[in-house]
């Protein structure tokens, strides 16, 4: 499953890409879009893909000696890299109303903002379920031996110690 992408819908101040940005260009009008990580001196890496793999890639005067290859990753010049398309940066962290007016190229930051607030929820939380499966044990043994105590559920919400009913 993929990430929520959009495009501007309308041409923003164009600015040119950092190294460490996420780029990408359309590829067969649209069909899909080819990404890869701007690394600066006009160079990306990218994923060149199973087919592409088999072939040489063609020669540059630009990125000609800087180009590296190991397997299916390539280092290459951005003219190689949009082959002629229109480069697209990906901005992550858009607001909700701005991404729901878009297309592609951007994460919606509060998919992401809402997951890490429940985490923070409940991950400390975690450590109960361990701790309340054993208690229900001890409290299922000391009933198997009628020994349960009225006051057992107190004890457990409170937290005091039940080891005696063991």
């Amino acid at each position: 499953m993929g990430q929520p992408q959009s495009k501007p819908s309308k041409p923003s101040i164009p600015r040119f890409p950092q190294p460490g940005d996420h780029i990408y260009c359309e590829r067969k009008g649209g069909l899909y879009d080819h990404h890869g990580i701007y690394v600066g001196d006009d160079m990306v890496i990218h994923l060149q893909g199973a087919a592409k793999k088999l072939g040489e890639l063609p020669t540059c005067h630009k990125c000609g000696d800087k180009r590296l290859v190991n397997g299916e990753i390539a280092k290459v010049c951005i003219d190689c890299f949009l082959d002629g398309d229109t480069l697209q940066i990906y901005e992550y962290g858009v607001t909700y109303p701005e991404f729901s007016k878009r297309k592609r190229g951007s994460a919606d930051s509060y998919q992401i903002e809402g997951l890490l607030k429940e985490l923070l929820i409940l991950v400390p939380l975690l450590w109960l379920v361990p701790l309340l499966l054993w208690q229900l044990i001890v409290f299922r043994k000391a009933l198997a031996k009628n020994q349960a105590p009225g006051n057992f559920c107190l004890q457990l919400i409170h937290g005091t110690s039940i080891t005696s009913y063991l």
